[in-house]
């Protein structure tokens, strides 16, 4: 489900996922994205027709945050001077799980 989240072309900007497909495709529990959300870590969910979900665009955007945010510490660890290749290159090693490894 991850997969298809950052898929633009399975999954559009519009599309919405309800909370507990979110939960699923993330990996966590509702305790955990209820506190999450509660401290300001992950989006609120929005309301939509069909009950409450996060609209796709959302979450690929709180990914993106969170990966800007895996560059700056490993620029802090690894020395200012780290160009953007390398970054680029190291998160492409450590992929998505090892982002959602220190979310959780």
């Amino acid at each position: 489900m991850l997969d298809r989240i950052f898929d633009e072309q399975s999954l559009p900007d519009y599309a919405v996922l309800s909370v507990a497909q979110t939960r699923k495709a993330i990996g966590i529990s509702e305790s955990t994205r209820c506190r999450w959300v509660s401290v300001g870590k992950f989006p609120k969910p929005v309301k939509y027709a069909g009950g409450v979900g996060y609209p796709v665009a959302v979450i690929r955007e709180y990914f993106k945050r969170e990966a800007e945010k895996a560059v700056a510490e490993l620029r802090t660890e690894m020395g200012a001077n780290l160009s953007n290749e390398r970054v680029t290159r190291r998160i492409a090693r450590a992929k998505r799980a090892r982002l959602l490894k220190e979310l959780v």
